[in-house]
């Protein structure tokens, strides 16, 4: 993964980086970790400080671009992700968009605002003031079309993480935290449940590890928690001594101070 690693930055940046290694390897490797894992391993992409993206895209093809810029004037950028997405084939993410039009200043020639003189078509209403009360108004008690039952199991878009309905009207919990607590009791402070195999899809209680917070960072920022399953308690033992040389140089130094 490493020698992968360093090959792909030489013209990719870090979040296409992660997801090459990703696709790869079948791992979940995201944009920070493989930024420290270039410090860490000393990798080197051999362009200049601050020119990865200085007239050229690592990301997009020169034909994305030429339709990245032909048509964000009429499109938004999620709209335009889609877009992109279903004429290339692609899986870009709205954040990689969002990106290249920033750095690259593309102008969509939009306000957000209406143009001067223009009255909007419900100016003086408020409320159902425009078409009064209808059928498809809502009433007391009513319940909404995507109300779902308690037990419904639903993906956090975010982070990818597991929640289940336990509760009305509007109540969730990670399914993770909730098997861990089954089986084991709360989780103190400090402390976070984490997924061996790194599949926060994959709950099973055998696949589940409770880590100091600390730990977890210190793991994240050495690009350790990408390790497999077995190893994970090695990553976290050099986490530890991590921290712990981290403590006692930290008290050395005020020592020679005082």
């Amino acid at each position: 993964m490493i020698a992968y690693g360093r090959q792909l930055y030489l013209s990719h940046d870090y979040e296409e980086c992660a997801r090459l290694i990703n696709e790869r390897f079948g791992t979940q490797v995201n944009r920070d970790q493989f930024r420290y894992a270039t410090k860490n391993y000393k990798m080197r992409c051999g362009r200049p400080t601050g020119q990865m993206n200085k007239g050229r895209s690592s990301v997009f093809s020169a034909e994305q671009q030429a339709f990245i810029r032909e048509h964000y004037s009429a499109l938004s950028r999620k709209d335009l992700t889609a877009a992109i997405n279903e004429q290339f084939g692609t899986s870009f993410k709205v954040s990689q968009i969002s990106g290249y039009v920033r750095n690259h200043k593309i102008n969509s020639g939009r306000t957000g605002h209406f143009p001067k003189g223009n009255v909007p078509f419900n100016a003086g209403t408020k409320g159902q003031g425009l078409t009064g009360a209808n059928r498809t108004s809502f009433k007391k008690g009513h319940r909404t079309h995507n109300t779902v039952p308690v037990g419904t199991i639903s993906v956090e878009t975010k982070d990818g993480f597991l929640k289940i309905k336990v509760a009305e009207p509007n109540q969730w919990e990670f399914i993770h935290k909730r098997t861990w607590e089954q089986h084991h009791g709360p989780i103190p402070d400090g402390w976070v449940v984490s997924f061996l195999d790194g599949d926060r899809t994959n709950c099973a209680i055998e696949n589940l590890e409770l880590v100091e917070r600390s730990v977890m960072a210190v793991r994240n920022r050495m690009g350790l928690s990408s390790v497999p399953s077995e190893l994970k308690p090695v990553a976290n033992n050099v986490a530890k001594l991590k921290i712990a040389a981290a403590e006692a140089k930290r008290k050395l130094k005020k020592g020679k101070a005082a």
